[in-house]
């Protein structure tokens, strides 16, 4: 939960959807850069999303809430720019 709160602070109310999205494209940036520059050629595909859907709906989640039901589009946009 921290990783959505202001601060990173579990304590804190939820941080705004910028600044969300501002840190999921950093955390994606940084995984792909990392496995990319220690691993070159080992992975070939990437699970970008999981489980989104639940019962023909988005499955309520810490994403919807904070970023909304689009969080899944910025997801394959930053994985794709940092592959």
């Amino acid at each position: 939960k921290w990783f959505f709160c202001e601060n990173y602070n579990e304590n804190f109310p939820y941080a705004d959807r910028e600044t969300i999205l501002k840190r999921l494209e950093s955390y994606i940036k940084g995984v792909l850069t990392f496995v990319q520059t220690q691993y070159p050629g080992v992975i070939y595909a990437w699970d970008v999303v999981n489980e989104i859907v639940d019962e023909g709906d988005f499955r309520k989640s810490i994403w919807t809430k904070t970023v909304g039901n689009d969080f899944f589009i910025k997801a394959f946009e930053y994985a794709r720019k940092y592959v």
